[in-house]
C-alpha cells in the first residue's frame, strides 16, 4: 500500500486517495484504529470536496459503532451530492 501511495502521489490524485484509504483500513483491521481515522482525517483535510472519502469514512466509522459521527459523514454526502459531477 506504501508503495502505490509513493508511486501515485504526484501523479494520480484519486489513485493516491484510494491507497491512503485501503491503507487506513488496513490500519483498522491491524488493531491501529486510530491510527486509520488519523489517515482519513488528514484526507478530509486535503480533499474535502471528495465525495468518496467521506463515504468510505462514514463506513469506516460505522463498522467501528461510531454511528453519530458516521451520520455527520453521510449528511455531508447528501448535502455535497449536488454540487457532484457524478452520481454518487
Amino acid at each position: 500500500i506504501r508503495r502505490l501511495q509513493s508511486f501515485y502521489k504526484d501523479k494520480d490524485r484519486e489513485q493516491w486517495t484510494y491507497a491512503t484509504m485501503d491503507l487506513a483500513d488496513y490500519l483498522d483491521f491491524l488493531g491501529r484504529r486510530d491510527d486509520g481515522k488519523n489517515e482519513y482525517e488528514r484526507l478530509l483535510r486535503e480533499a474535502p470536496d471528495l465525495l468518496f472519502i467521506h463515504i468510505r469514512y462514514a463506513e469506516f466509522l460505522e463498522k467501528g459503532g461510531d454511528i453519530d459521527e458516521a451520520v455527520r459523514h453521510y449528511k455531508k454526502v447528501l448535502q455535497l451530492e449536488d454540487q457532484a459531477d457524478f452520481p454518487t
